[in-house]
């Protein structure tokens, strides 16, 4: 300390800049103890350059003598401060009685040559500056004894074996407590290089510069790079930041070289030839800089990236590539995740790598189907601390940081789910702002920490990957639509072909291939005509017209086997957009339903015949039972002439009603050839009401009509069918015993689907409807069954043949008819027949 040439200014700022970083260094974590002692550390570097400035600054021997042996004191507690910092980070502590004890020896010993501070030993006496002497100091300086070299020395000494110490240390330290520490050595190594570039190098460079004043400014970059290390909470490792400073004083040196070398080439130029000044070399320089600058850059960034060994960077560079590669292709989840897990554990040193995914409203562990793990795999609900921050924050989160900031309630339990998952680094699986999962690392193999950059490179993958899991989870729900609808259509008891735009097969189901008798493998992305003709030119016109066919019968022709009814429908299917995609055709086989129908015709035909057959006989067995009954009693009472004349008109009258039923029956039998001819309903309709009238008021009723249909022309005998409405008209004055109403109407209506169903002609077809309702007592459900059947009557009277002959006239006129009854309400008969022309003939 022979000449302290330094200036109250800097030494002012070198101490409020440090004593500002110490106390930034506290506020970030007060409760810290490694923040603790960093701010002790801190404050200690910035009382040195603050004792310095009272010597500088003394007006007096004794101030000066009293301030130097303050800075000696304050120099040996700078050395017990840096042990504690480091105490504190290699061991991890957290309370300062286990450091102290450690530091015990150390602090005893800094004790004693402390007080040797305040000695004559010391320092003596001071040499205070004077102007009028040029060999006088120009700043108070003491005359050095040997107990100031001893103080020196000491210091020197302790300093170099407790950084020793812990250089030695830093290889068995791992994780954060290694990147603290190296942290720490790195900002003494910047103030060492600093203060010798000052000392030794500037004064050799520069001669007659005087860089002392700048001294104590080094203690700066040194406590901002341990304060960085230190209360950071996502931190760089050394060996990036390293290269990261490289890389951009690389940058400013060739900036600085080319803008040098730019502008005294341009300026020798201009000089030569022109009288413009230094405008334009400045311009042509700076214009250099600004297209050479992000070439350059990336130049030298990758110069220091090889120049810096940074296994992680490497690893993680690894890990994108194979990645970035990996999720270019689509696949299953299962697939994704188990090649995604396979690259991270071989780049990445790690103890584990674990993805939990969200499921049911659970976050589960990953795990490959065919792994058959046992151990009790990780399971967080979604109220989770963990997944609660991962979800708020949607950054990556690492213990370590949660040990550097400030604790919360919130923040132990999100410490005491990552210990107990023994997770070193958590990163959030994020899709379009939807939590679908997350990544969970153990600490690594090799005691390096997770840096800033990996953990935002690890990010950037995590948000990839999701990506890749949506796009997997789309190709696995359309995968397995396509299957639910190959089963769907696979299993239908309806054929299904359906074509592409071009024409081509892509649909051919199960039930197709055994109606036609052909492979689906061999017909699938084969032309039309592949398949029988019928189908192919009902499925070409529906493609090219975009006609519909809607329960068209058909036969479909079988080698050597008897041929196929079938009944098909076709439509067009489209595009979201309403593009034409292709044809449809759904077709059915009506074998069984044609065979059904006709054992169900035969077994009505038989159940006709026995009813026919009991009606015939309950009918004929009533009067041959009264003539069996006179001609058995005829032998003995033939002499009576009473008796011979009640015989004779009994038998009479009982032949006469045999005779009348079996007109009857072969009237039913072998109904009328109808002449149809072009009649109008409502002329015949009027002809059989004239007839009906006196009945009507005999029976008390009334007769309300309603005949809309003047000009409906129909095909009809107008004898047959009076007959058939006269037949309906008397069931329904029967049926109104004590009087009623009757309804009888025309008009233009579409007769219902149940009805529909008996008639084959096209649905276009024009029918006129005819209606007779009566207010009678109606009939029961089962009755209306039966109503048409012969011999079937609700009435006391009659052969029950009326209704069946009725029916018969009807279908001979090509017309339909449906009934509908209500006990105690009445009866309506609806007739539908087919209009030839709306106009009347001449």
């Amino acid at each position: 300390m022979e000449s302290l040439a330094t200036t109250p200014i800097l030494l002012l700022t070198a101490f409020s800049v440090n004593t500002l970083i110490a106390v930034g260094g506290w506020l970030s974590n007060p409760h810290r103890l490694q923040n603790q002692m960093y701010s002790l550390f801190a404050a200690s570097m910035g009382l040195w350059p603050l004792s310095v400035y009272l010597i500088v600054t003394s007006t007096t021997p004794e101030q000066a003598l009293l301030y130097m042996r303050v800075a000696g004191c304050i120099a040996i507690f700078f050395l017990v401060a840096f042990q504690l910092m480091c105490l504190s980070i290699s061991s991890g502590e957290s309370k300062f009685r286990s450091i102290a004890k450690r530091s015990l020896p150390l602090v005893v010993l800094s004790a004693a040559v402390a007080s040797l501070c305040f000695s004559p030993f010391f320092v003596g006496e001071v040499i205070m500056p004077d102007p009028l002497n040029p060999e006088a100091p120009i700043n108070p300086a003491p005359l050095e004894p040997l107990g100031f070299h001893i103080v020196n020395g000491y210091i020197i000494l302790s300093f170099f074996i407790t950084l020793g110490y812990f250089l030695k240390r830093l290889r068995k330290l791992s994780g954060l407590q290694n990147a603290e520490l190296q942290y720490t050595m790195l900002g003494l190594g910047a103030c060492l290089a600093l203060a010798t570039i000052l000392s030794l190098a500037v004064p050799v460079l520069i001669p007659g510069v005087n860089t002392l004043p700048f001294g104590p400014l080094g203690t700066m970059p040194m406590n901002l790079i341990i304060l960085y290390g230190i209360a950071t909470q996502r931190i760089l490792s050394v060996s990036n930041l390293l290269q990261r400073f490289t890389a951009y004083a690389l940058l400013s040196v060739y900036l600085a070289t080319l803008y040098a070398v730019v502008f005294f080439a341009a300026r020798f130029v201009v000089m030569a030839f022109f009288d413009l000044g230094d405008l334009a070399p400045h311009l042509l320089a700076a214009i250099t800089l600004a297209f050479s600058m992000s070439p350059v850059n990336g130049v030298l960034q990758e110069f220091s990236r090889r120049l810096f060994i940074n296994p992680g960077s490497s690893d993680i560079r690894t890990v994108a590539d194979q990645a970035t590669e990996m999720f270019e292709k689509i696949s299953t989840t299962d697939e994704i995740l188990g090649r995604f897990l396979e690259i991270l554990d071989e780049s990445i040193d790690a103890e584990y790598i674990r993805v939990l995914l969200l499921e049911r409203e659970c976050f589960k562990e990953w795990v490959p189907p065919d792994s058959g793990s046992r151990r009790n795999l990780i399971e967080l609900e979604p109220s989770n601390a963990l997944i609660q921050h991962l979800d708020h924050h949607q950054e990556p989160l690492t213990i370590d940081s949660l040990r550097r900031i400030r604790s919360t309630a919130q923040l132990r339990k999100v410490m005491q789910t990552m210990e107990e998952c023994g997770t070193q680094l958590a990163i959030g699986i994020f899709f379009q702002g939807r939590h679908l999962g997350a990544l969970m690392l153990g600490p690594r193999l090799s005691g390096r920490i997770y840096g800033a950059s990996e953990q935002d490179a690890l990010q950037i993958l995590s948000n990839q990957l999701a990506v890749a899991l949506e796009n997997a989870n789309l190709y696995t729900e359309v995968e397995n639509n396509r299957i639910y609808n190959d089963i769907l259509v696979d299993n239908l008891v309806s054929g299904v072909i359906a074509v592409n735009r071009e024409g081509e097969i892509t649909v051919f189901n199960r039930e197709s291939q055994r109606i036609t008798g052909m492979d689906g493998d061999q017909i699938l992305g084969k032309p039309l005509s592949c398949i029988p003709r019928v189908l192919a030119d009902t499925l070409r016109l529906t493609l090219q017209t975009d006609v519909q066919v809607t329960d068209q019968e058909a036969i479909l022709p079988n080698n050597g086997d008897e041929p196929t009814p079938i009944r098909m429908g076709s439509s067009l299917f489209h595009s979201a957009h309403g593009d034409v995609l292709g044809a449809l055709l759904v077709v059915s086989d009506l074998t069984a339903r044609k065979k059904l129908e006709t054992l169900v015709r035969r077994s009505d035909r038989l159940a006709s015949i026995g009813t026919l057959s009991a009606g015939m006989a309950h009918e004929i067995k009533n009067p041959l039972v009264t003539i069996k009954t006179f001609t058995e009693l005829f032998p003995e009472r033939h002499q009576d002439a009473d008796f011979r004349e009640t015989f004779a008109s009994l038998v009479s009258q009982e032949v006469h009603r045999i005779d009348r039923l079996v007109n009857q029956l072969l009237h039913f039998a072998r109904p009328a050839k109808a002449n149809l001819q072009s009649r109008s309903l409502d002329t015949i309709l009027g002809s059989s009401i004239s007839l009906m009238q006196e009945q009507f008021k005999q029976k008390n009723i009334t007769l309300e009509s309603s005949l809309s249909a003047g000009e409906a022309i129909i095909q009809a005998d107008a004898n047959l069918l009076d007959q058939a409405i006269i037949n309906l008209m008397l069931n329904a004055v029967d049926s109104m015993e004590t009087g009623g109403t009757l309804t009888v109407l025309t008009d233009y209506q579409d007769f219902p689907w149940h009805v529909r169903e008996q008639s084959n002609d096209h649905p276009e077809t024009s029918y006129v409807h005819l209606m007779i309702r009566d207010t009678g007592c109606g009939m029961a459900k089962e009755a209306i069954a039966q109503v048409f059947d012969p011999f079937f009557s609700t009435k006391s009277h009659g052969t029950g043949l009326g209704l069946s002959i009725a029916h018969g006239i009807i279908k001979e006129h090509n017309g339909l008819i449906d009934v509908e009854s209500q006990q105690n309400v009445g009866t309506a008969f609806h007739l539908y027949f087919p209009v030839v022309s709306k106009e009347v003939p001449v």
